[in-house]
């Protein structure tokens, strides 16, 4: 009924299950298409195949379900260190096709939209110069919003080889995203890698990350990396109602009184510091490495790192734009 009317007789209901199919299928398209590749358009193709509306209703239900991740099953609390080569691989698709969204905050700026409380002067009396400034003609204004920015950092060292590249495909889905991203590296040095992980290609971007970087698994240097960042970066990146992401596990060669002291800077400066650590992903884990102590006291949200399921709560988190350590840590 949808691609092709069998019957005569099209009924109030079946009229608008069309429509909504018609939507729905445009919707699945334009997300499928821009993520997916050819797999899409086969999923589109399978989709044109069958016959009832409620069929393709269900049928695209699923897909988005599918290729959304919303069937979790038990691979996405497996930690990546114990999976499979094929199951990495799964795991990075899954990764890649991370939806991540920031609610909208109002900013100071304006924007004419007729819903707005606000009148616009210099555009109204523009708007009624014809009619000798007589204003015939009102606007209306309203701030205009836009999401959270987000500065992701993460560990290269030695000790994060296991996850880093991983971990790194979710800052390639915050950088696909609307979400305006600005992503470094750290091991011994800090690396800029936005420009990198802007390239459509996962596989790619991170082949252009590993290509720009001169310290990937060596040592680590956190408080160091954070000196950089805050005094070099901070100003011109970071806004004080952005978000920061480390992703670390903690383990620093540095001064610990360093790693504290550029923590909280690097707080101070922005609305709110989250950190992924892949070591808490055991119940038996404590923040008592020398670099994790000193940092966790100035840490908003603490999160495991070490399978889908923890990336999946912090793709929630930032939508919610909520979460304490109280809730979230040490889990």
């Amino acid at each position: 009924m949808l691609l092709g009317q069998r019957t005569s007789k099209v009924t109030r209901d079946d009229a608008r299950d069309h429509n909504a199919g018609i939507y729905l299928l445009r919707a699945l398209k334009a997300y499928l298409g821009s993520a997916s590749g050819r797999r899409s358009v086969r999923a589109l193709r399978e989709l044109a195949e069958l016959d009832s509306v409620a069929e393709v209703l269900d049928e695209a239900e699923a897909v988005v379900r599918r290729w959304r991740g919303d069937n979790k099953g038990p691979e996405w609390r497996k930690a990546f260190e114990r999976m499979t080569p094929d199951e990495l691989r799964e795991a990075e698709r899954a990764i890649d096709r991370m939806l991540v969204s920031l609610p909208m905050r109002r900013t100071r700026r304006w924007q004419l939209h007729k819903g707005g409380r606000h009148v616009a002067p210099r555009q109204m009396m523009r708007r009624n110069l014809a009619t000798g400034g007589d204003p015939l003609t009102w606007l209306w204004r309203r701030h205009r919003t836009e999401p959270r920015s987000v500065v992701l950092l993460c560990d290269i060292s030695g000790s994060m080889e296991r996850h880093a590249r991983l971990l790194l495909r979710f800052g390639h889905a915050l950088a696909r995203s609307e979400v305006r991203t600005e992503s470094f590296v750290f091991g011994t040095r800090l690396t800029r890698i936005t420009a990198q992980l802007r390239h459509r290609d996962p596989d790619r971007a991170l082949d252009r990350v590993s290509a720009a970087v001169a310290d990937w698994s060596g040592g680590t240097r956190i408080g160091g990396s954070f000196r950089e960042f805050n005094q070099r970066w901070a100003r011109r990146v970071l806004r004080t109602s952005g978000i920061v992401i480390v992703i670390s596990d903690g383990w620093d060669r540095g001064d610990p009184a360093v790693v504290g002291e550029e923590t909280a800077r690097l707080r101070r400066n922005c609305r709110r510091l989250i950190w992924l650590n892949p070591l808490a992903g055991s119940k038996e884990y404590r923040p008592l490495a020398a670099g994790m102590a000193a940092a966790y006291p100035h840490v908003d949200v603490f999160l495991p790192g070490h399978d889908l399921a923890s990336l999946q709560s912090l793709a929630e988190i930032l939508a919610s734009d909520a979460g304490d350590r109280a809730g979230t840590s040490l889990r």
